[in-house]
């Protein structure tokens, strides 16, 4: 069952502060003098009552009624939520344990730039990309105040020097089929040297070139969430899905030691050969222009 985290938010606190009200009811009751409940045998039926053995009657069966009325509010509250979220589960076949995935129609860079919204300070935002396509603009407006409010980011982009491994990349991708990538290297540095001028801020920016093929984009908002997309061979990252991650599930922990071991281990130490003889009679095929090819 994947139940948003304001839902699972609600979820948590509805049956505490139903307790809670409950609790406080009955001490307000017991202050004012509302539990009072007249005594026995001092009048054989409600008519016979004076005025204000009435009035204590009715706030006894108040301060008795309220609290029963905030607990039952709680309760029902916790089971709709659940119900409502283990039918979400049930007609949806996205649903999957400690995440959500969302469809190209319901999110957007505004999605991402929410989620970084939310860092608190010293926190770090860890991003893996090849570079940014059309959210740079946005991003780098928005990174300054970020940085401001002491939050920290790390950022590993394809090294621009890898030819090899930007071909691989770029080879099908619209706009970028040069051979060698001039454009995505061109873009990659510019893009760094931007985000390293960034300082004399409260928070840092840390970029790394890496030498190993993301397998898309990646954020990670401190301990909050994860948000990744696909890497798609002819179009960018944002016509896909959007994968959110929470803590505690198992592919969070897969991707975060993804990340930390890509991030100790940016580059290759062995520098990429350019013979096409990788085992005993093979010979790579010309494929006009393709890695291993002509062009």
């Amino acid at each position: 069952m994947a139940l948003s985290e304001e839902k699972t938010r609600k979820q948590r606190w509805a049956p505490l502060i139903g307790l809670a009200l409950a609790v406080l009811s009955v001490l307000v009751s017991f202050r004012l003098g509302w539990l009072s409940y007249p005594q026995p045998g001092t009048a054989k039926a409600l008519g016979e009552l004076p005025p204000s053995s009435v009035k204590d009657l009715a706030l006894f069966i108040v301060s008795v009624c309220v609290p029963i009325v905030f607990l039952g509010a709680a309760w029902w509250w916790d089971i709709h939520l659940r119900l409502e979220g283990i039918s979400n589960a049930v007609k949806s076949r996205d649903a999957f344990s400690g995440g959500e995935l969302l469809h190209k129609d319901k999110w957007n860079i505004l999605t991402i730039q929410s989620a970084m919204g939310r860092a608190k300070p010293n926190d770090h935002v860890r991003i893996w990309t090849s570079f940014f396509v059309n959210e740079f603009l946005e991003i780098s407006e928005m990174l300054p105040k970020l940085l401001d409010a002491g939050i920290n980011f790390d950022i590993m982009m394809l090294n621009p020097a890898n030819d090899g491994l930007l071909r691989s990349r770029f080879r099908l991708r619209n706009g970028f089929t040069d051979n060698p990538p001039e454009e995505a290297r061109r873009r990659i540095q510019h893009q760094i040297k931007m985000l390293r001028d960034m300082t004399g801020h409260s928070g840092k920016v840390e970029v790394r070139e890496c030498d190993t093929m993301p397998f898309g984009v990646f954020y990670q908002i401190g301990g909050e969430v994860m948000l990744i997309g696909l890497f798609m061979s002819l179009d960018s990252w944002q016509e896909g899905p959007l994968m959110k991650w929470y803590p505690g599930s198992t592919q969070w922990e897969v991707f975060e030691r993804t990340w930390q071991e890509c991030w100790n281990n940016p580059l290759d130490a062995v520098k990429p050969t350019t013979s096409p003889a990788i085992m005993p009679g093979y010979t790579a095929t010309p494929s006009g222009g393709g890695v291993g090819g002509v062009s």
